[in-house]
């Protein structure tokens, strides 16, 4: 257990490390021995945990998706349903709480790739829960799921890289908020009258 811990310890550090090197300098300018000197590390070190830099961003990236997708659930998100966006205002968080990362995908390195997996993520979360919901309400959608779920995913993903880029005074309780306002304009357009 205590190598365990000792190994995320290492491990966090050289993510640390990478991340404020690239914020600094770049992507391409950043070398696994100013990674490992930022980290206190040496480079033998490194290459235990690690084949190169890509390697480190990579795991990196994944980490933030696998605490992201551990940070909405338990929470449903409905955007067809004015009552609830506590889900909305997670994600704001979360986003606020690891700028630094969704800055360095924002910036290329990787962004691709990374936004179509977290955007995957979240519309598998929308479609789920807004299939239960009308199906409750005995409704259905006038534009298909997979449509509209990775619509509201990518409006949502959208909304964050503008939010974090653009370094605003909205606050991630603000964002959440405009965002839902935004969702419940076109509530009416999206949803039919007929019973499923």
């Amino acid at each position: 257990m205590a190598i365990d811990r000792r190994k995320m310890r290492t491990r966090k550090a050289l993510q640390q490390s990478m991340v404020a090197l690239i914020l600094e300098k770049g992507y391409d300018a950043v070398n696994v021995s100013e990674i490992t000197d930022r980290a206190d590390l040496g480079r033998a070190t490194f290459y235990l945990h690690y084949k190169d830099k890509d390697d480190l961003l990579i795991e990196t990236i994944n980490d933030i998706v696998r605490d992201f997708i551990k940070k909405i659930t338990g929470y449903t998100i409905m955007p067809l349903d004015p009552k609830d966006d506590e889900v909305i205002r997670q994600v704001f968080l979360f986003a606020q709480q690891n700028s630094d990362l969704f800055r360095i995908i924002m910036r290329g390195h990787g962004m691709y790739t990374t936004t179509l997996r977290i955007q995957s993520v979240i519309a598998d979360f929308i479609r789920k829960n807004v299939s239960d919901w009308l199906t409750a309400q005995r409704r259905q959608s006038k534009v298909p799921l997979d449509v509209l779920s990775n619509f509201y995913a990518g409006a949502l993903l959208n909304s964050i890289f503008w939010w974090l880029e653009n370094e605003t005074s909205y606050t991630a309780e603000d964002m959440a908020l405009n965002f839902k306002k935004l969702v419940l304009m076109d509530r009416n357009n999206l949803m039919g009258d007929e019973n499923i």
